[in-house]
Order: structure tokens, then sequence, then C-alpha cells
């Protein structure tokens, strides 16, 4: 055999096909292992293929998106009417006549959280007889003239978180 480099011997001839048989053995396990990790990947939804597998990923992520928008909408619809619900509420009792009557008169602001409501007022006399008055409450104050353990139901019901 003429060769470039001259003539070759046969005991590097067997030792190159032996190598080369040997890479040939590796590449080959290398390509089932790969095999089979591409069939567990393609496996998926029924045996789908991957465009399929990504294209059901797409949708389920498009849901999820439409979901999380309609739960904001909703968070912020409830946020809303939190605000304006009843949450500010303190009660003061007192003593409008004097002796003779125990702190059976009171106070009770019921606002919400931008201090809107009403103040709810029951003067309780030394006779038995009582008389109740509501005032309406916009952003902490009201139109008529409140007295002050009305204010104080109102400051303490604002401080309250």
């Amino acid at each position: 055999m003429i060769t470039l480099f001259g003539r070759l011997e046969p005991g590097v001839v067997a030792i190159g096909t032996v190598v080369g048989l040997i890479w040939l053995l590796v590449l080959q396990i290398i390509c089932v292992v790969l095999w089979c990790k591409l069939r567990r990947l393609f496996r998926g939804k029924g045996g789908g293929d991957l465009e399929a597998i990504i294209a059901g990923h797409g949708s389920e992520l498009d849901a999820i998106r439409r979901r999380e928008a309609d739960t904001k909408e909703t968070i912020g619809r409830i946020r809303h009417h939190l605000d304006r619900a009843l949450s500010q509420v303190h009660v003061v009792r007192f003593n409008p006549f004097g002796a003779g009557v125990a702190e059976q008169s009171f106070s009770v602001a019921l606002l919400d959280s931008t201090g809107n409501g009403v103040v709810i007022s029951c003067l309780q006399s030394g006779d038995g007889s009582s008389r109740v008055y509501g005032k309406p409450i916009e952003r902490r104050s009201s139109p008529h003239r409140l007295s002050p353990e009305e204010e104080k139901a109102i400051a303490e019901a604002m401080k309250i978180r």
C-alpha cells in the first residue's frame, strides 16, 4: 500500500481500525441516548409533536391572562365597595345631664374609610325619656353643629385602620 507517508504497518492499520470502531460505538450510544430523550420529550400530551404542545401552552397562557384581567377588575370593584363600606365605627358614652343618670347617653360614628357616613346620638334623661339625633357626615364634618361627644366619636372612628 502506498500512502503519502510511505508504507503503513499492519499493526498501525489494526490499531486505527479498532480506535475507529470504538469511536463509532461511542457515537452510536450517544445517538441512542439522545433518541430516547427526544421520544420522552415529544411524548407529551398523547404523543403530539412539540409544536402542538407549545401551541397548547400558548392557549393556556392566554386563558390565564384573561382570568388575571377579570380578577384584577373584580378586585378593583371590591376595593371600590370596601372604600364605601362602613368600616370606621366608634361609640362614646357620656352623661349630658349631670348627676343622677349613669352614662346611658351615647354618640356612635358610622363612617367609611373616607370619613363619610352618619353620627347617631341618643340622649337619655333622668326621667327615663330619650332623644335620638342623626347627622350626616361628609369628609369628617357635618353641615349641622356637632357636639363634643359626636366630634370625639368621629375622630376616634377615623383612627381605626
